[in-house]
């Protein structure tokens, strides 16, 4: 799973989801456990295990096709559950019409079993830990990610640039007098700028872009497959829209905010945040010519 999508899915909703998927693992080791027993010990088998939609009427498939979250609906690891459970399930019911009639299972259809339910088991945890990593990744505020998983994003982007020979490019945007905001109206209404902030980046931006919150009011963006040149018309026209557009935080004012913006290639030769600190450098300019507006660096003296 690339990221937890800010705004659709809460950190209490995946917290539940996780719970659920590990109640849904302590439930496959359950039923396995009552399969084998009836297979090897004797052991009547459960009539749930014979209907065709029996992956349907587990506990698991239960929860699985009533999830209301699409977040989890559009990760491959989360469809691969759909294929692989039902698989599971119909391989457990050949192996119990087998005994059933008083026959000896196969040995490669007692493998094709375990194969299915050990792919099962271990999709399950997988979606599981990528939903733990989500939970600990992204900011509880603004929804966007923290600044120790975007720098490893950062430095997987550097490398996968640097393999294709393709421009990136990293912005650090800046909320220009944001004291003044929390000084003036309060904390909460400055919470509500920065969310309402970091929703306009993730709807303006590609999908393949990554927004971080670098720190208080400061937000670095990652552009992919996006040279100097276009990011700078990519970021004026943001900062044009954001200068006109009107934040109405709960019972609060109307505010209007503008931003500063630091430009900088994400280039081979460099860490990534030596990177993040010509950016900075960019941004420290921007700030010095006035705010609410968007500085490059480059490497003469002739700078943007």
């Amino acid at each position: 799973m690339a990221s937890h999508p800010p705004g659709q899915l809460s950190d209490k909703a995946l917290s539940e989801v996780i719970g659920t998927l590990e109640q849904a693992e302590q439930h496959h080791r359950n039923w396995l456990h009552d399969l084998h027993a009836s297979m090897i010990c004797g052991r009547p088998f459960d009539d749930a295990v014979f209907p065709a939609d029996a992956h349907c009427r587990c506990r698991f498939g239960r929860w699985y096709y009533h999830n209301e979250h699409q977040v989890l609906r559009d990760d491959p690891e989360y469809q691969a559950l759909d294929t692989q459970h039902k698989a599971m399930h119909d391989c457990a019911r050949k192996l119990a019409g087998v005994i059933a009639d008083g026959q000896i299972i196969a040995e490669a259809d007692y493998r094709g079993f375990v194969d299915c339910q050990q792919r099962f088991s271990q999709t399950l945890l997988t979606l599981r830990d990528q939903l733990k990593e989500c939970l600990h990744s992204f900011d509880a505020l603004t929804g966007v990610m923290t600044r120790s998983p975007f720098m490893k994003h950062l430095t997987m982007e550097q490398a996968r640039s640097t393999r294709n020979g393709e421009a990136s490019t990293v912005a650090l945007i800046d909320i220009d007098h944001f004291k003044q905001v929390n000084d003036t109206h309060g904390h909460l209404v400055g919470d509500r700028v920065l969310q309402s902030f970091a929703q306009y980046l993730l709807r303006s931006l590609r999908a393949y872009d990554s927004v971080c919150r670098y720190g208080g009011e400061e937000f670095v963006v990652c552009l992919p497959q996006t040279t100097l040149a276009s990011s700078v018309t990519v970021m004026e026209r943001m900062r044009r829209e954001l200068a006109d557009l009107t934040i109405q935080p709960d019972g609060g004012p109307a505010l209007r905010i503008t931003v500063s913006v630091g430009l900088a290639e994400l280039r081979p030769e460099l860490p990534p945040d030596g990177t993040l600190e010509l950016a900075d450098g960019a941004l420290y300019r921007a700030k010095a010519h006035g705010r609410n507006r968007v500085m490059v660096h480059v490497n003469t003296a002739d700078e943007r």
